[in-house]
């Protein structure tokens, strides 16, 4: 029996299981899938139910019998210990073969391309934009190009976050295919190319981690932008994402973005006012009261001077009115420490702003102020 542990995406699972399925062949012996390396790894799922593939799953021994095992040497362990290719392990003889690792190198399976091909067929029902996608694709020399990102962008081996690296594979390609047609497989969106070209508009290095994010504000103000109401992709969150590993910055980047799109409109600010407003929106620091008397100041400024010629001028407002009274309520209830300058402050801001209290919010704010609280 040839029993091969799977781990990781799609891609490597594939690779997984050609390989043991071409050892499986070449000893004649029964194929099992230990699906074992799931149980724990939460960041991908087993995705081999798609294909046309008939192996049974294998459910993992206890320790102490596979060490007995491999002592008697009654089962082979064999763990990669690199991606180059390894004849040796078809010279495995044992009746046991258990396989961990992954595989990537199609001298495994070459010899038996047919039969894993014929596995490989899809078996599960594809969606409508997917068979029609399939058929756009039979008519051309169809090639992929999947765009990298997250936790590539700095490994020390891929090292996918500059341009060559897409550059050149994008030239082997068109070595080796005649008028190759380009799939991306990435969550994409379709642009004009002279609208990029003609504005001048690439991806801002200074924006990183969030240079899309800059991307689509500057695209905004060249054209209209439409999201499909479809869901085509699924996104998957782990804890080695750039949104989570970044966080803290990528929250200062789309909020210099947000301020660069406000100041499209005609209006004068201060730089207190600009540094209110990032702040607001970074979500990493409670503002102070001149910083929040800046932010309605420059709130004012730019509702009048938007009046309904780059904003919807009623979506706007309810926007700011939002974030300002997000802000506000950080600053006189969500505060660590109370002081009694905070009564009238509150009174000062009420008096110029929409925001307000409820009657036990405000009681509180003054118990706490008065004195002097503290939270630990």
């Amino acid at each position: 029996m040839v029993i091969v542990k799977l781990i990781g995406g799609l891609g490597n699972q594939m690779f997984q299981y050609a390989a043991a399925k071409a050892l499986a062949l070449h000893t004649k012996q029964e194929l099992r899938l230990d699906l074992s390396g799931f149980d724990d790894y939460k960041l991908r799922a087993f995705d081999l139910h798609h294909f046309n593939i008939n192996a049974k799953p294998f459910r993992q021994k206890s320790k102490w019998i596979r060490k007995l095992e491999n002592k008697l040497k009654l089962t082979t362990y064999y763990n990669e210990l690199s991606f180059r290719f390894n004849p040796e392990v078809f010279s495995i003889t044992t009746k046991n073969i258990q396989l961990q690792g992954y595989f990537q190198a199609e001298d495994y399976f070459i010899t038996y391309r047919n039969d894993i091909l014929n596995d490989f067929k899809i078996v599960s029902l594809l969606k409508k934009q997917t068979q029609n996608l399939l058929v756009e694709m039979s008519k051309t020399n169809a090639v992929s190009i999947h765009i990298r990102r997250g936790d590539f962008l700095t490994h020390e081996v891929h090292n996918t976050s500059k341009e060559e690296y897409y550059r050149e594979g994008m030239i082997v390609i068109e070595n080796k295919i005649e008028q190759p047609e380009s799939c991306i497989g990435h969550p994409t969106a379709m642009i004009r190319a002279f609208t990029l070209k003609h504005q001048k508009i690439k991806y801002d290095t200074a924006y990183e981690p969030a240079e899309d994010y800059d991307l689509w504000v500057r695209l905004s103000q060249v054209g209209q932008l439409h999201n499909l109401q479809e869901v085509l992709f699924l996104y998957r969150v782990h804890d080695d994402q750039v949104s989570i590993t970044k966080k803290e910055i990528q929250r200062k980047s789309p909020s210099l973005s947000r301020f660069n799109m406000l100041s499209q409109l005609d209006f004068d600010y201060s730089e207190l006012e600009k540094q209110a407003y990032i702040k607001q929106f970074s979500c990493t620091e409670r503002l102070n009261y001149q910083e929040l008397k800046a932010l309605l100041k420059l709130n004012k400024k730019a509702i009048k001077a938007n009046n309904n010629t780059y904003f919807n001028q009623k979506d706007f407002i309810a926007l700011l009115n939002q974030f300002e009274a997000e802000s506000l309520k950080q600053y006189f209830v969500g505060n660590k420490s109370f002081n009694p300058l905070m009564i009238v402050q509150y009174l000062s801001i009420f008096k110029t702003s929409n925001f307000k209290l409820s009657t036990q919010a405000f009681l509180k704010l003054m118990a706490k102020s008065i004195l002097f609280y503290k939270s630990k």
